[in-house]
């Protein structure tokens, strides 16, 4: 794709992000709507600087293409994506980022029924781009969501000794439904970065940034670190622990009683085995939680996810519509620990992972394809013969400039000797 990464349009504002692209994304959106007969649409953004003129942007085009724009103001990305679903709206749109620093923005967009855009669609998307006063928030559409959340979660904890419980927004969307919802459900918590200059969102904090957490949350207590859209969600234990990712799906996994799970090559293998010796199977799918939705689509599934903390689930009481929201995994985590009564660290630690490392190259869009050479692939293909039992995943990212390596396996100094061979080809290949 030209302009579409693995999760919408993302770039650094004055770069790919000036006002004459955006205004162009704006006018291909009003086109598409008016192609396929929609005549509303809902918006939403974090907390970024650029987000004003950027839905300024397009809130002044689609009502101009003769669109009803209902704007939602700072809320999370799910939000966006349930309202969508709820109101029947053609499309949904959300300005962020996501777990990038704030010089960086972008465009998530959700279909009438809350899921992502079709490949198809994106397309047709890019073919409109290439030839082709902000609203006031509407409280009323954000306690759509923040009703469903205590509506479906408020029996789970009623009655319950509720742990204490510390969240880091990252300067972004979530805080005001989070503080709304928790203290709904009778918690005692407290927020952290929860008020942005619209330059800070993500700055050393929030999911990118747990160690910023882990100093915050004292002995017993839990913690739940959001990115600057509030979809991603990482979970501090009550010892200070940072709970790997994959740790915490395939608790969860287990938690829900399912027979499989979606999550994406990257899902460490010590944990598929505690999948397996559960009985569970893993349907493994490319990077993106496009991927992950779909592969739940296919398959029926209730819960899959990412290593990062983005964990998606089928959501409670509506059909064929899927979560993948920090306050919800959050809620799901602590549901899973007053039901069980057991806390986190004893939940997870005995799910043994496989040593593995990890680095980015920064890299352009004509470096990355570095990677995609015959050579290449014939490079890791021999790598992987030579060391059998390890994982070897070397892949462009779709949201950053950078080339990402992963390499897993039983023993973490091998691990380590197999990551410089890869490095160094690269690297020769990018400097050529």
């Amino acid at each position: 794709m030209k302009y579409f990464g693995t999760d919408g349009i993302r770039g650094r504002v004055g770069e790919l992000f000036s006002p004459n692209f955006v205004q162009k994304v704006a006018m291909a959106v009003a086109a598409f709507l008016n192609e396929n007969g929609a005549t509303q649409i809902v918006i939403g953004h974090d907390t970024r600087d650029s987000c004003d003129w950027i839905v300024t942007m397009f809130c002044n085009v689609l009502e101009k293409a003769g669109i009803d724009v209902l704007n939602m103001g700072v809320v999370p990305t799910i939000a966006v994506s349930f309202v969508t679903r709820e109101l029947g709206c053609g499309m949904g749109i959300m300005i962020t980022a996501s777990h990038n620093s704030a010089e960086w923005n972008g465009i998530k967009l959700f279909t009438h029924d809350g899921g992502k855009i079709s490949e198809k669609d994106i397309e047709r998307l890019e073919q409109l781009i290439d030839v082709a006063i902000l609203s006031k928030s509407n409280k009323a559409l954000v306690d759509l969501w923040t009703s469903y959340l205590v509506e479906f979660f408020r029996e789970s904890f009623i009655g319950k000794k509720l742990p204490h419980i510390v969240i880091d927004c990252a300067n972004g969307s979530g805080a005001d439904i989070a503080r709304n919802v928790l203290g709904q459900l009778g918690f005692n918590f407290e927020l952290i970065n929860v008020q942005s200059n619209g330059k800070d969102i993500n700055e050393d904090c929030g999911a990118v940034y747990p160690e910023n957490l882990q100093t915050k949350v004292r002995k017993g207590q839990i913690g739940f670190s959001f990115d600057g859209d509030a979809d991603r969600c990482v979970v501090i234990d009550e010892s200070g622990n940072v709970v790997h990712g994959d740790r915490l799906l395939a608790a969860l996994g287990k938690y829900v009683n399912v027979s499989k799970i979606a999550a994406t090559v990257l899902f460490n293998g010590g944990a598929e085995e505690y999948l397996k010796s559960n009985g569970i199977l893993l349907i493994k799918t490319p990077v993106g939680d496009k991927y992950i939705k779909t592969a739940m689509q296919e398959n029926n599934l209730v819960i899959g996810g990412e290593t990062s903390g983005h964990i998606i689930f089928s959501a409670r009481g509506i059909s064929d519509y899927y979560v993948g929201d920090g306050l919800y995994t959050a809620l799901m985590t602590l549901e899973m620990m007053v039901n069980i009564d057991l806390n986190l660290m004893d939940l997870t630690k005995q799910i043994l992972l496989y040593p593995n490392v990890v680095h980015n190259i920064k890299a352009t869009n004509t470096q990355k394809d570095a990677i995609k050479t015959k050579e290449f692939t014939e490079f890791v293909k021999n790598l992987e013969q030579q060391n059998k039992g390890y994982r070897l995943i070397i892949r462009p990212s779709g949201t950053e400039d950078v080339i990402r390596i992963n390499v897993e396996g039983k023993c973490i100094q091998r691990c380590e000797d197999i990551l410089i061979l890869i490095i160094e080809k690269i690297n020769k290949y990018i400097e050529e």
